[in-house]
């Protein structure tokens, strides 16, 4: 406050910390918050959350570790700094619990009750602004509301919020604990609360922050990513448009090498090539005022790669135990030449498209090793699934084999023949399983143990690798049962036989692929015999 006793230089001095807390975030914490010491990564949190603020940025994901500073900027300084910047756009603010969330709240509503708040946005600041101030009947920690209009709701995560809208959405850790983040139920809860109720609540053109510790593949993020998609941090500010997806900024404690970060982002199918947001050589600790790298090293001693990875590194990793150790597939931008391509089809259609199919597509290199090319996947009706199908083999190529499981009986012959219509003038075999699908996926699994299973960097990368880490519970499998089908082709060498040529195509414009020396023509003539039969069984 000037004052009449303090001489001119302190008076210009405090006029220019006023303008540069109406600046920005982190200069607004530094006048509300006088002990508070920045790092550049709180300059880097401030920058993103300047953004949102300035209604330049609407979806925006903070993964950063435990205890690095990242809620003071986003859960607490920045409700008040959006109350005094933008005093009749309410707000929601959530976390794990509700009384962390009204806690934050709290903290929120003293700093807009504070002398220094008065000065930049109140009674004590710029003549030419309205000043902000809180209602006096209106003060609790769960719900507390400005003289214009504006408000702050804080409510638990699953908590309800009926009646309160939100121009800004803040969900500060959604995830309690390991306990909850391994709980498929408490992962499903999550998502319908943001679908159900907090998704619902937020006005048109408003904004969501989400600041999280990752715990899991499957947590809010890791949906939120898979089902909107994300760019990452560098590309916004190189000017990419993500436009309804989100913009994703992951701050690991340790600084990764160029390899790492390209394996990490291609899990949320962020392009290899991306920096460190900061610019930090490998091994550097993010906030050394906090946390020097020989603390971090100490921490990452004490808990354990899996942890490790997910709460401070922000890549969240499976558990001991599960079946596919994913995190030991290495993921390329480039593969060798292919001895041989296959996409093999795991089909599960439904008249309302309400289970899901996909197209495993996978190769055998020249150096040996298996490399995942692509999936495909998708919740499709029969018509939509027809045409999913028929593109992706046009894409793929004639010399990529399309693999399907044939069902035993008349079925699936009769499935068959229609595949084989739908894809004439393509490679086409027929796979007959027996037994359960699940025994297939071993061999697959033992070979990722063994580090020979590459991937190609995709968009496809984060939901194969969200399942294959979740097995045996995933809720679904059919990425696993299609990624497994095409690994035991390739790996038993499985081709063309007596139970799989195209006997649909007449003999003299059939093509045999050099896989089995030539029919017979007595075999040839079985073969025919056969398709005139269910030909007649198709056609009454």
């Amino acid at each position: 406050m000037i004052n009449s006793q303090i001489s001119p230089e302190v008076a210009a001095r405090e006029l220019l910390d006023r303008r540069r807390a109406r600046s920005g975030i982190v200069h607004f914490t530094n006048y509300t918050y006088h002990r508070y010491k920045a790092d550049l990564f709180h300059e880097l949190v401030g920058e993103a959350l300047d953004l949102v603020i300035g209604d330049r940025l609407h979806k925006l994901i903070i993964m950063a570790p435990p205890q690095h500073g990242k809620s003071e900027l986003a859960s607490v300084r920045l409700p008040a700094k959006w109350t005094g910047v933008r005093p009749t756009d309410p707000i929601i603010l959530a976390s794990y619990e509700a009384t962390l969330a009204a806690s934050k709240s709290k903290q929120a509503r003293a700093i807009v009750e504070s002398d220094e708040f008065r000065s930049l946005y109140g009674d004590l600041g710029p003549s030419e602004m309205v000043p902000v101030f809180t209602e006096k009947d209106t003060r609790a920690g769960d719900l507390w509301k400005n003289n214009q209009g504006g408000q702050v709701r804080s409510a638990g995560v699953g908590g309800g919020l009926t009646g309160h809208p939100g121009m800004l959405g803040i969900i500060d850790d959604p995830v309690k604990n390991r306990k909850d983040a391994d709980s498929q139920v408490m992962r499903d809860g999550n998502w319908e609360w943001w679908t159900s109720t907090y998704r619902t609540r937020i006005w048109e053109g408003g904004s969501h922050v989400l600041i999280m510790t990752r715990w899991h593949y499957d947590d809010l993020a890791g949906r939120l990513i898979r089902e909107q998609g994300a760019i990452d941090w560098s590309q916004f500010i190189d000017g990419v448009d993500p436009g309804d997806g989100w913009v994703i900024l992951r701050c690991p404690a340790l600084a990764e090498t160029q390899f790492e970060r390209d394996e990490s982002n291609a899990l949320m199918g962020i392009p290899a090539g991306m920096p460190d947001p900061l610019g930090r050589d490998a091994g550097e600790p993010l906030a050394p005022n906090r946390f020097s790298k020989k603390a971090l090293e100490s921490i990452k001693k004490d808990i354990g790669p899996r942890d490790w990875a997910s709460l401070y590194q922000g890549t969240p990793r499976p558990a001991d135990g599960q079946l596919f150790e994913v995190d030991l597939i290495n993921w390329v931008t480039k593969y060798p030449m292919m001895q041989r391509v296959v996409r093999y089809w795991d089909l599960a259609a439904t008249k309302d498209g309400g289970a899901r199919s996909s197209g495993f597509k996978m190769g055998l290199g020249s150096d040996g090793d298996y490399y995942l090319l692509d999936v495909v996947f998708g919740h499709w009706n029969p018509a939509q699934l027809d045409r999913e199908i028929k593109s992706t083999a046009e894409r793929d190529g004639r010399s990529v084999e399309q693999w399907f499981e044939q069902e035993p009986g008349s079925s699936g012959k009769i499935v068959k023949h229609y595949y084989l219509q739908l894809l004439n003038g393509y490679t086409v075999w027929f796979d007959k399983v027996t037994g359960e699908k699940t025994s297939r996926w071993g061999p697959f699994a033992s070979q990722m143990a063994g580090e020979r299973i590459n991937g190609l960097v995709g968009s496809w990368n984060q939901t194969v690798i969200e399942e294959l880490s979740m097995q045996p519970h995933a809720p679904l499998k059919d990425i696993t049962d299609a990624g497994s089908g095409a690994f035991t082709t390739l790996a038993e060498d499985k081709r063309v036989t007596s139970d799989n040529i195209d006997f649909f195509t007449p003999a003299k414009d059939r093509v045999v692929i050099n896989y089995e020396p030539a029919r017979s023509d007595t075999e040839v003539d079985k073969m025919l015999a056969e398709q005139e039969r269910i030909l007649g069984e198709i056609n009454g």
